[in-house]
């Protein structure tokens, strides 16, 4: 009785450390998305900032992003990015997205 207790017990802990691990890495992933998205844009608006065009400057980050689904748009002197990536976890949630948006600081006078 002893040993099939401790068989299910330690079957247990195999699980939940795997389950552990796949969520750190998931969670990994997503943090991984969103810095790519923001340095993205980041790129894209100093294009923009530097005399590239708009069509340029998406284009940049299309090239940047090339492994996610990119909506990039330019609202004024602002790079807007909406990313869609796959999530190697898809039991956790299909897809990953992300938004950045990127320009600018305009500073009030004082």
């Amino acid at each position: 009785m002893a040993t099939v207790f401790v068989a299910i017990s330690m079957l247990a802990t195999v699980v939940v450390v795997v389950l552990i691990i796949q969520f750190s890495v998931a969670s990994s992933e997503v943090a991984q998305v969103r810095n790519q998205t923001d340095l993205a844009a980041l790129s894209g608006a100093q294009l923009l900032m530097n005399g590239e065009s708009e069509e340029g400057a998406c284009s940049h980050v299309l090239r940047v992003l090339r492994d996610y689904q990119v909506d990039c748009a330019v609202e004024g002197e602002n790079v807007v990015l909406n990313i869609e990536a796959r999530n190697p976890f898809s039991w956790l949630s299909e897809t990953i997205k992300a938004h950045a948006k990127a320009g600018p600081v305009i500073r009030p006078l004082e």
